[in-house]
């Protein structure tokens, strides 16, 4: 049995910071999703933070996109963090989204 992951927001400063950890899948994507959207929509600079999933599906992947592409068209740029070697680094390599967002990588 897979564990679903666990997806929070913290906000302050004009700045959202929406966290995954955990095995982050379609189980757990509409919170992500909608924390997502809400940024957005308030305006402020976005900050997602996978240092603790061990895990993203497609459906997470698919999640970045549009919010990524509205931040890219204001002229600014969400900024994603992984650890170094970790899943969710692997997945935003090989999609190509260094260009459309920040990704911050840190030591394991």
């Amino acid at each position: 049995m897979v564990d679903n992951g666990q997806v929070t927001v913290s906000r302050g400063d004009g700045i959202d910071t929406i966290a995954g950890v955990g095995d982050l899948n379609l189980c757990v994507v509409e919170p992500f999703r909608q924390a997502l959207a809400d940024a957005v929509t308030r305006g402020s600079e976005i900050v997602v933070d996978f240092r603790q999933a061990s895990f993203i599906d497609t459906a997470f992947v698919a999640a970045l996109v549009m919010p990524a592409k509205s931040l890219y068209y204001r002229h600014n740029r969400m900024k994603v963090l992984v650890t170094d070697g970790g899943y969710p680094q692997y997945v935003l390599k090989i999609v190509g989204f260094a260009d459309l967002m920040e990704i911050e990588v840190e030591s394991a």
